[in-house]
This record gives C-alpha cells, sequence and structure tokens, in this order.
C-alpha cells in the first residue's frame, strides 16, 4: 500500500489543532489571536517544541507561565489566570513581551530568566515577595515558584517555564498570627481564614493521538515527537516543586515517584518505583486512597481532595497528615485510562494553625460572653462586632437576639450618632483611647437612657 503524503499546509494546521486543543478559557485566546502580527508568526510556523509544551500548559490545572524566544513572548493558562486579577494585565499579557507586560517587577525577574537560559540551571524560590500591578494598583504579592528551561529542537533553551503558586494569603495570614500574639496574647474574634489550599496541585498531560489512515509515515512520526515531549514531561516532573506519582494499571504500580513525594514518604526510590503501591505502603490501606484510584481507573473522572487526613509511618513514626491532593487520569491513545497521576501538597502544619486559630476564637467568645461587665469588641479591619450578655441589656436586646455593629450605633440618638462613630474610628486609626458618654434609645422599650463608654 502507497503511503500517503500530506501538503504542508495541511499537516501544520493538524499539528496547531493536535498541540493547542482544549485548555479552556486561556486555550480558546490563544487559538484565537491574530499571531500573524505577533513576532512569532501563526502557529502553523512555531515548532515542535513551542507547541509540545504548550499542550502541557494549556491543559494543566496548576498555575503555569511561558516566556518564549528572544523577545520573550508569553503563554499561560486557565489556572495561573486568577494570579493577574482585574482590570489588570489579562488578557492583554498574552502574547505580550515580557518587559512590557512587568516592569514593576522587570529588575526582579530578569536576572532570573537570564540565569536559566544562560546555564540551564532551574531557579526555586519559596515564599518570595513580589509586587506586581492588578486590580488597578500595586499589589504586595507572595510566590512560590520554579524557573526551568525549555529547549528547542537543536537542545539550545529557548524559552523559560514557570511553574507557580501564589501564597500571598498564607503570608498575610502568618504575619496577622505574629501580631496578634505579640499584643498581649489577646486574640481578635476572627482572623482571617487561613487560606492554606495551595491551589489544586494538577500537573495533568492529557495525550490524544488520533491514527491517520491517511499516513502512516505522518502518524509514526507524531507518535516520535509524543515521545519526546513525555521524556521532557517526565524531566519537569522530577524537578517539579510539588510532590507527583503516576500508578500505573489496575495494580497500581508506581512508574514515577520525584523528590517531594519520596520527602513525604520517608522512603527511597528503590524501595518503592516498580513495586505495587499498597504493598510497599500498607498503612496507606484502609484509608480510602485505593478505592479513589480504582473509581478514577473506572470512570476516567478526576479526583480532587483537600485537607484529607492521612496517617502514614515515615522515618519509623507514624504520624497524622493533612494532604491537597487530586488525582488525573492519563489515557492511552486509544482514550482508555491507563494512568493515574497523582499531585499532592502536604498542609499539615497550616491545617493544625487554622484549628488553633479557630480554639482560640472560641475561648474569645466563650469568655466575652461570660463576662458580667458591659463589654463589647470590634474587629479593626472586618468591623465585626462582639457585644457581651450584659451589653445586649444595657442596649435593651434580649440575651439571644442578635445585636450587629450598625444596630447598635443606629440606637444612638441622631445628635451624638457621628460623634461616636468618629471618636470609634479615631481610636482604631491612632491607637488612642475612646472615652465618651452619648444617649440611646432602648431597642425593645425605646427608653432613653445616657451611657459613658470607653475603649482601646
Amino acid at each position: 500500500m502507497q503511503n500517503l503524503v500530506l501538503p504542508a499546509e495541511l499537516l501544520n494546521s493538524f499539528k496547531k489543532n493536535l498541540y493547542l486543543n482544549g485548555g479552556g478559557e486561556m486555550g480558546q485566546l490563544t487559538r484565537s489571536f491574530d499571531w500573524s502580527k505577533n513576532i512569532l508568526g501563526t502557529p502553523e510556523n512555531w515548532p515542535q517544541s513551542l507547541l509540545t509544551t504548550l499542550s502541557i500548559i494549556l491543559n494543566s490545572k496548576y498555575p503555569m507561565f511561558l516566556w518564549w524566544g528572544p523577545e520573550l513572548i508569553q503563554f499561560y493558562n486557565d489556572a495561573y489566570r486568577p494570579s493577574l486579577g482585574q482590570d489588570g494585565k489579562h488578557p492583554k499579557a498574552l502574547g505580550q513581551r515580557a518587559e512590557e507586560c512587568w516592569p514593576e517587577i522587570w529588575p526582579i525577574i530578569k536576572p532570573l530568566i537570564d540565569q536559566v537560559l544562560a546555564d540551564g540551571e532551574a531557579v526555586w524560590s519559596e515564599d518570595q515577595l513580589i509586587p506586581i500591578y492588578r486590580n488597578n494598583r500595586l499589589e504586595d504579592v507572595y510566590w512560590t515558584f520554579g524557573y526551568s528551561k525549555v529547549c528547542d529542537e537543536s537542545g539550545k533553551p529557548a524559552g523559560v517555564l514557570v511553574v507557580c503558586n501564589e501564597t500571598t494569603e498564607k503570608i498575610k495570614t502568618y504575619q496577622k498570627l505574629a501580631e496578634s500574639y505579640e499584643k498581649d496574647h489577646k486574640l481578635n474574634s476572627q482572623l482571617c481564614e487561613v487560606n492554606n489550599q495551595l491551589a489544586n496541585a494538577n500537573n495533568a498531560l492529557k495525550l490524544n493521538i488520533n491514527r491517520l489512515a491517511e499516513s502512516k509515515a505522518e502518524l509514526h512520526h507524531t507518535i516520535d515527537k509524543l515521545a519526546e515531549s513525555e521524556t521532557r514531561f517526565r524531566e519537569l516532573m522530577l524537578r517539579a516543586p510539588v510532590a507527583m506519582v503516576i500508578f500505573n494499571g489496575p495494580d497500581f504500580v508506581i512508574e514515577l515517584i520525584n523528590n517531594k513525594a519520596l520527602e513525604y514518604c520517608g522512603r527511597t526510590a528503590d524501595q518503592l518505583l516498580n513495586l505495587p503501591a499498597f504493598t510497599v505502603l500498607p498503612e496507606a490501606k484502609g484509608q480510602g486512597f485505593e478505592e479513589l484510584l480504582e473509581n478514577v481507573f473506572k470512570t476516567g473522572n478526576s479526583y480532587v481532595a483537600n485537607e484529607h487526613p492521612v496517617t502514614i509511618k515515615r522515618n519509623g513514626e507514624v504520624e497524622t497528615t493533612w494532604l491537597n491532593f487530586i488525582y488525573e487520569p492519563i489515557r492511552d491513545i486509544y482514550g482508555n485510562v491507563a494512568k493515574v497521576m497523582m499531585v499532592f501538597t502536604e498542609v499539615t502544619e497550616q491545617v493544625n494553625a487554622r484549628k488553633a486559630i479557630e480554639r482560640a476564637e472560641e475561648e474569645l467568645r466563650h469568655a466575652v460572653n461570660s463576662a458580667e461587665l458591659c463589654t463589647w469588641y470590634i474587629n479593626a479591619e472586618t468591623r465585626e462586632f462582639l457585644p457581651s450578655r450584659g451589653l445586649k441589656e444595657l442596649f435593651n436586646y434580649y440575651p439571644d437576639e442578635e445585636m450587629s455593629y450598625d444596630a447598635a450605633i443606629n440606637l444612638i440618638t441622631a445628635g451624638y450618632r457621628e460623634k461616636v462613630l468618629m471618636a470609634i474610628e479615631d481610636a482604631i486609626s491612632t491607637d488612642e483611647a475612646f472615652n465618651m458618654e452619648f444617649p440611646i434609645i432602648g431597642f425593645h422599650d425605646k427608653k432613653l437612657r445616657w451611657l459613658r463608654a470607653t475603649g482601646k
């Protein structure tokens, strides 16, 4: 049978559709972008290495960003999109030169990019402050990120892949905890909830290979290119800043495991590789993981878990830990689930911290409600109002009735209401004591009462 040769235009179009398929909002924006006006030109003329890398990025649910070529032209996926904020750099950041997009942090990131492109050594940083312009202002933003080189077909560095996660909320929470403990251990009624859901680690690679009956030679060529892509992906996975494992077949044989995952398990690669997971990790049985894996193999549906309790034996000790993880199916060329990739992050420290905060908040509420004096507490940031039973009685509320800050202010007579509000705001902003007399109208009996209130 004579082999069929596809015209170059049709072949290039096929390559574009194969590698730029899917990807949600950013996949659609990438496909609809007018690349003919960009220095990279149209996707039909892009190198195979760029198309392969973009296929990985657009179809991943973990935040990823790519700079390509001498001008560092930009690409990113849906998972990275929220970090750009509102009314900021999105969507014009797509296809834009890095120096034009990031003038506010260019002196910080340019040396890192140059370092990766010069010597090929990956760069890793945790919880680093890199302010960026978003939401119509320059914001302090903290990042945990890794910069890795991406080589072209000649083996030379052609781009920089950024695998990142914004940790701003985590850092802010730690800062507020430190401030709280420094102020005579006076706990706020509600600290900002610890946001420890590290963006659901999802670094899945979905290979969609369609048989081309018209051109067997071209099909073999495509498969070879996909094999090269998988090799590059495995190299990226081993260097990834999050824990990753690939389970092969219904026996869940550990085909690949990176250093982050080995560190969590407290085992070596020789103890785990090419062996059934629940044989070499017997303590994992009975905790739901085996059933969840079986369901992913049967249904082909991903599974995401946040703050999942896990009992594990590592370094000779049995520990209770907490994980954020995702099971992502990997399909063969026929669309059947052949493997499952697990991406996870240990959040034990953050969960324990949040539980400590919740216990402290409950103790504070109990202390306030049990006090015999007429006391009240206002959170300076959220304005949440915490009155004691005595204060409710003074304002003529029933003990079980809800009494909000705004409701309490509205009971102050009109002639004093603004003065009291200004005095409270001055106390919050200047750290000066609040001390004044004012009249109120009882909530139920509508009687006039004069009060003296002090606070700091």
